[in-house]
């Protein structure tokens, strides 16, 4: 449960499709399938105002849901979310629609039933309403997400077969471009919006450094030390590089640990040297020290 949240389910069209899906189910569910009785849903006899009610119902939980994947959104991209926090966040959504409705109910419409039980009859219809089509969101996002991590490897499999040398930082506007095919060792390092800024094989990256709102990825060409400026996060980073054998050191360093060659220490701190022209010793915080220490010896 403490899982990270996948990235695609933090995207804001992909809401927006889900609570359009949401919307669109519960009118199927409420007017066709009608899984209660209209007393326990509005206590109105009135077709006509049954139906404008439960409509203003619906849009109202829509809007709702849709301001709250909005901060939702806007909350993932600067902190990671957990699954487990989602699922609260979900639940939150839930009772929040309920608690509206039976506001709505009491006040608006003039319901005679205590406010107690209109809540809880609120919570189960919302519940009742909202999960299934929650689920089936769920299960068709993260099968077309499958599909697309698959249809990727097949790609980059299939480009591995004709290595190159690596990529340089993408070019400006105005100069050329140099397409090189990856192999399947390629890291793409991406910016928050979505372009490619810099595409490059993991041997050839020594290790990234946070800066603010960027990270600075430091790479050899040709025996020299160069770096590329990346507007993203170096938690985002971290999570797509490790696979590649890249681990942190230090709140603001991630090493790639093949091109780590000695762990000294000095005073009461530990260093990393690279043993390449160019590049710093990077330093190995307290909270890290073990970590670094087992895995490099382990390596």
């Amino acid at each position: 449960m403490n899982k990270k949240l996948p990235e695609y389910l933090l995207k804001f069209s992909t809401n927006v499709k889900m609570i359009a899906f949401v919307t669109a189910f519960s009118f199927l569910f409420i007017f066709v399938y009608t899984p209660f009785s209209d007393s326990l849903w509005f206590n109105s006899n009135d077709s006509t105002m049954r139906f404008v009610f439960s409509s203003a119902t619906i849009f109202g939980g829509s809007i709702v849901l849709l301001v709250s994947r909005l901060w939702l959104v806007v909350i993932g991209r600067h902190r990671t979310i957990s699954l487990l926090q989602y699922i609260f966040w979900l639940l939150a959504e839930i009772v929040l629609i309920a608690f509206l409705y039976s506001i709505f109910n009491a006040l608006l419409l003039d319901d005679p039933r205590n406010f107690t039980e209109i809540l809880q009859r609120a919570l189960v219809f919302v519940s009742l309403i909202l999960v299934l089509p929650y689920l089936i969101s769920y299960l068709y996002l993260a099968l077309r997400e499958k599909d697309t991590k698959i249809a990727i490897l097949s790609a980059q499999n299939n480009m591995a077969e004709t290595p190159e040398q690596s990529m340089e930082p993408l070019p400006q506007e105005g100069e050329p471009v140099t397409v090189v095919r990856p192999e399947s060792t390629v890291i793409n390092f991406t910016e928050e919006n979505g372009s490619l800024r810099l595409s490059i094989k993991s041997e050839c990256v020594y290790y990234i450094e946070s800066a603010d709102n960027y990270v600075n990825v430091y790479y050899i060409v040709q025996n020299k030390l160069k770096h590329c400026l990346v507007r993203t996060s170096l938690k985002k980073v971290e999570e797509m590089v490790e696979q590649y054998g890249f681990v942190r050191c230090h709140r603001s360093y991630l090493v790639n640990l093949s091109k780590v060659k000695i762990v000294r220490k000095e005073d009461d701190a530990f260093l990393i040297d690279m043993d390449q022209e160019g590049v710093d010793d990077i330093p190995i915080s307290k909270t890290y020290a073990d970590q670094i220490l087992k895995v490099f010896v382990l390596h």
